[in-house]
C-alpha cells in the first residue's frame, strides 16, 4: 500500500505482522483498499432455498430462526 493516498487513513495504521504462507510473506491482517461491491443479504424460507439448489448438489444451510440466508 505504500506511496497511495490510503497510507495516511486512520483506518490502514493498523498494526500488521508477516505471516509465511506456502505462496510465500503475505502481511496480516489484509487490509482492502479497495472494496467496490454492493451486497444485499435475506433469510428466507429455508424448504423453498433448499428445493432451489437441491439439483445442483448443494444444501442450504439453516441459520437463525430456522431461516436461510441468501446474498445477492
Amino acid at each position: 500500500m505504500s506511496g497511495n493516498h490510503w497510507d495516511k487513513d486512520i483506518i490502514f495504521q493498523y498494526p500488521r505482522n508477516t505471516f509465511t504462507s506456502t505462496e510465500g510473506d503475505v502481511q496480516m491482517p489484509i487490509l482492502y483498499c479497495n472494496d467496490s461491491i454492493m451486497m444485499a443479504l435475506f433469510r428466507v424460507d429455508f424448504d423453498k432455498a433448499q428445493a432451489l439448489v437441491a439439483d445442483q448438489g448443494l444444501q442450504a444451510v439453516r441459520i437463525f430462526g430456522g431461516k436461510a440466508l441468501v446474498a445477492m
